[in-house]
């Protein structure tokens, strides 16, 4: 069965330059990137890999407040109907309707907002914590809470708070609802490192300590995305140019995808990964490329989804 497409998709006029993150949204049957050349949020459908704009600072959208720059970190707040879009160079959160594309300034440094404690200072990657209605920024050691009512920033776990390892170098997050933690790839440690989402508290999930079935493909863990379905995350790894999974239980860790055989991972190329249920398939930013590729989590094959 083919499930993906097997070359670039014909819309030449919206090409990917410099992709940073993808986040899916399976109800609307798309994922969205965010492309820090362009200073855009793209749409791609996910049967065909067709792109389309869904906001840049060159279209004039009603209801807009703010520009992106730096675009890096998105996540969907499907509640809300918007993704929460993380913009580096201007310390922001901005919020981009789903329906519209317009951006709304959500927190910055610049606006005093109550019962803020830390001011942004080099963000990246999002994710959506629904139950506590707020948002989860990785900044550099730090690991900032967001709200979503008024923008208020807070710690929720760095250094200061007493845990028996520290974040070092955060690549990517993606919560664990079930569990009620945060997980943070940390490319430093080489680890996967758990984050209480009540009390900010670390523990280790994933690192080269950790049991291995099969072949071991973990080494530098970049992308990290949950996959509920089989009870794992699913693991970028830009070091071995592997995909990789690890239970959410034991973390013990299987390889996906090596990197042999056609659209292998370039190593140092790959970035942000995202799981698509309805395919069954891992997708994975390329950056050297401009492409995503997918990932048969079945199989292991890969074919270029979008370029």
């Amino acid at each position: 069965t083919v499930i993906v497409p097997t070359g670039v998709t014909p819309d030449n006029t919206l090409s990917l330059d410099n992709p940073f993150d993808i986040e899916i949204n399976s109800v609307g049957n798309v994922a969205y990137v965010s492309d820090i050349d362009r200073a855009a949020i793209i749409t791609l459908d996910l049967d065909t890999g067709a792109r389309t704009l869904l906001s840049n600072n060159t279209t004039s959208v009603a209801a807009s407040n703010i520009d992106f720059v730096t675009v890096k970190g998105i996540v969907l707040d499907a509640d809300n109907n918007r993704l929460l879009v993380v913009d580096s160079s201007q310390k922001s959160i901005i919020a981009v309707a789903l329906n519209t594309g317009a951006r709304t300034l959500l927190s910055d440094n610049t606006i005093e907002v109550g019962n803020s404690t830390f001011d942004l200072y080099s963000p990246r990657y999002i994710g959506l914590d629904a139950a506590n209605n707020r948002a989860l920024v990785l900044d550099g050691a730090n690991l900032v809470a967001v709200s979503l009512a008024n923008g208020a920033r807070t710690i929720l776990s760095n250094a200061s708070i007493a845990s028996d390892i520290e974040l070092s170098s955060q690549s990517d997050l993606t919560i664990d609802i079930a569990g009620n933690r945060a997980l943070v790839a940390d490319l430093n440690r080489n680890s996967v490192i758990a984050v209480d989402l009540n009390t900010g508290v670390r523990t280790v999930l994933v690192d080269s300590a950790t049991s291995v079935e099969g072949i071991d493909g973990f080494q530098k863990p970049l992308g990290i995305a949950i996959d509920p379905q089989n009870n794992r995350i699913i693991l970028v790894d830009w070091w071995k140019r592997a995909v990789n999974a690890a239970d959410l239980t034991s973390g013990t860790r299987t390889q996906l995808a090596s990197a042999s055989g056609a659209n292998s991972l370039f190593t140092f190329g790959t970035g942000s990964v995202v799981y698509d249920p309805k395919h069954n398939r891992a997708l994975v930013i390329e950056t050297y490329r401009d492409a995503i590729i997918a990932v048969d989590l079945t199989t292991g094959a890969r074919v270029i989804f979008s370029q």
